[in-house]
């Protein structure tokens, strides 16, 4: 299937309910002090020593040990690798037994080109927490269709972490609990508020939260 296709037609499932007959929810389990994760390049390249560095220092914060990608570091263009590299960490860190969670570094550009190439029923087979944003979101919303698991789009490793971020970060990945009522970070400045509210149509609703703007 070539990556428009696959791109277009997960778009017309999420707009019509999901595909026919999806596969059922796989939710991960929570993560705990001490497990590793693995630390992937899907888009954008992470060569830089200090930006690697950054990385591993932002996952043993969370009481994590890390395991880099084979191909984490390498460059091709303005990708991290080729195609053939970043799918294979990708496949490699979902099949490793000793990681429990899949980190991106970065977003950018680059992660839709993968999903022609995913096998879907491997990452099935073996579900873990899998995280990143911007660019990203092609591989959640990949990920969710065709395998059915659950995602989670919040920060790469190398993003900028709010103590509001830290604090939902933590919650979503090392807590089973549903994450409550979700609010925006207190205003620092209530006269120029940087996270401002508009109702476009009153009521209320259920419904899966999938996908980003």
């Amino acid at each position: 299937m070539e990556r428009r296709s696959f791109l277009f037609s997960s778009a017309a499932a999420l707009g019509a309910g999901g595909p026919a007959g999806p596969p059922t929810l796989l939710k991960p389990k929570p993560l705990q002090a001490g497990d590793t994760v693995a630390l992937i390049a899907p888009s954008t390249y992470v060569s830089s020593p200090d930006a690697l560095q950054l990385a591993k220092r932002t996952v043993e914060y969370f009481g994590l040990k890390w395991k880099l990608g084979r191909n984490l570091g390498k460059r091709t263009g303005y990708l991290g690798g080729t195609v053939e590299e970043r799918v294979a960490d990708l496949h490699a860190a979902f099949t490793d037994p000793e990681v429990r969670a899949v980190f991106c570094t970065r977003g950018g550009y680059g992660a839709a080109m993968l999903l022609d190439r995913i096998d879907f029923a491997l990452i099935r087979s073996h579900t873990k927490i899998f995280t990143g944003f911007s660019d990203i979101t092609a591989l959640h919303l990949g990920l969710h269709q065709q395998s059915g698991m659950v995602t989670f789009h919040g920060p790469t490793v190398l993003a900028d972490f709010s103590d509001y971020t830290l604090e939902h970060f933590r919650r979503a990945l090392f807590d089973a609990r549903p994450l409550g009522v979700l609010r925006n970070p207190a205003e620092a400045r209530p006269i120029r508020p940087k996270h401002p509210l508009r109702t476009l149509q009153g009521g209320r609703g259920t419904g899966a939260l999938t996908g980003e703007i």
